[in-house]
């Protein structure tokens, strides 16, 4: 006979066919199943094809499968998908074996191709990695961004702003102030170098401060090894000195030029001391007056 179980008025009635051994009839109330067991029902082979049987229980096959599998692998062939729902190109393997995924990663996007003659399916979905400037993309180009990684400069995502440009809060790069050859943002007071000449300032907000010429009121233009810096005057404290830093006077400006300046400081010294000798002589003057009076 075969497996049987008693219903409660002592008659055996027999299991389910597809229980070796049971509680109840049905094949729910088995207590070992003769083929597989799907859920809590036993049976006699998985009741979808995207499964898999291992240790006499029907698993689910990886979501990244296209139709059924052998195991849980989240790749093409034995143990995992026996067709990939979405070809993962993004990070190949060192062994060649495809992965699969369900949807394309991020920094990817999905593009269809033919597949070999003879397929059952003529054509694959692949997902391919993005530009490496690229966050989203929809094709593989820097040009064809859909968000950048770094900056924008104009339909081109790219590491860094070009010379001439500074990235904008919104990742855009935005053209400098006309003064400035470099710049980090807006305005001739955020430049790095100038076009032209650089204004000292004592900001330290500002980077560097450009300008088109020279104020009125700074007569030389200092040689930098950085730029042209507009100066007052051409001793030490006019700029940074470097080996082959000099001075130019401009051109029609009234300040003194550099000799003018020697010499007024000569002249300087000169009233200094004739101002000393006078007032050793009024005090000495002075003295030898009291000294008389006394006697």
């Amino acid at each position: 006979l075969g497996a049987s179980y008693d219903d409660g008025t002592k008659l055996c009635k027999p299991c389910h066919e597809n229980c070796h051994t049971c509680t109840a009839g049905g094949n729910q109330n088995c207590l070992a199943c003769k083929f597989v067991i799907d859920g809590s029902a036993c049976v006699r082979e998985c009741g979808n094809s995207f499964t898999y049987i291992k240790d006499g229980e029907c698993k689910d096959c990886d979501n990244s499968c296209n139709t059924g599998c052998s195991g849980h692998g989240s790749f093409l062939g034995f143990g995992g998908c026996n067709f990939c729902k979405v070809h993962d190109n993004t990070s190949p393997r060192d062994d060649g074996i495809q992965l699969c995924a369900h949807t394309c990663p991020p920094k990817s996007f999905k593009f269809m191709t033919e597949t070999e003659t003879g397929n059952a399916f003529p054509y694959k979905e692949e997902c391919i990695p993005c530009h490496p400037q690229c966050s989203k993309c929809s094709h593989k180009f820097p040009t064809n961004c859909d968000a950048c990684l770094n900056v924008k400069q104009g339909a081109t995502c790219q590491e860094r702003c070009n010379n001439g440009f500074y990235p904008s809060p919104n990742g855009e790069c935005v053209m400098c102030n006309d003064f400035c050859e470099t710049c980090i943002g807006p305005g001739s007071a955020n430049c790095t170098t100038c076009n032209d000449y650089e204004v000292p300032s004592l900001d330290i907000k500002v980077t560097k401060l450009c300008v088109k010429e020279c104020p009125d009121n700074y007569a030389y233009m200092k040689k930098a090894h950085d730029g042209d810096v507009c100066a007052e005057t051409c001793t030490e404290d006019a700029g940074i000195q470097r080996d082959n830093d000099y001075c130019e006077f401009i051109k029609g400006r009234s300040q003194p030029n550099r000799e003018g300046a020697g010499e007024n400081t000569v002249a300087v010294a000169v009233a200094v001391g004739v101002a000393i000798v006078i007032i050793f002589i009024v005090v000495g003057f002075i003295c030898w007056k009291r000294v008389k009076q006394k006697k």
